[in-house]
């Protein structure tokens, strides 16, 4: 299964959280994909990256380009599964 993570922020508990999917499902042998400003730290080992410049605050120029962002990577990756962290990210893959 191809898995796209979406997340921001990149810190503190999401972070962790988003490492943990990484590693349990690569474990099980799922194709992981991150779309978001950065991989989390810590993450062991390397995982395909889209950067996409998601900001905590609202910004609607950011904004706007995130999500066209986003879907374009929604597009070309065809995942089966989209997994979001932040009401952000949410809200933009399920436009996206």
């Amino acid at each position: 299964m191809r898995v796209l993570l979406c997340h921001q922020p990149t810190d503190g508990g999401v972070g962790r959280h988003v490492r943990d999917l990484i590693e349990g499902l690569e474990s099980k042998g799922h194709e992981i994909l991150l779309a978001s400003p950065a991989t989390p730290q810590g993450t062991s080992d390397p995982v395909d990256h889209s950067f996409i410049d998601l900001r905590r605050a609202v910004s609607p120029r950011a904004d706007v380009v995130a999500l066209s962002r986003l879907a374009s990577v929604v597009r070309d990756v065809r995942p089966d599964l989209i997994h979001a962290h932040s009401s952000k990210t949410g809200a933009s893959a399920h436009l996206g």
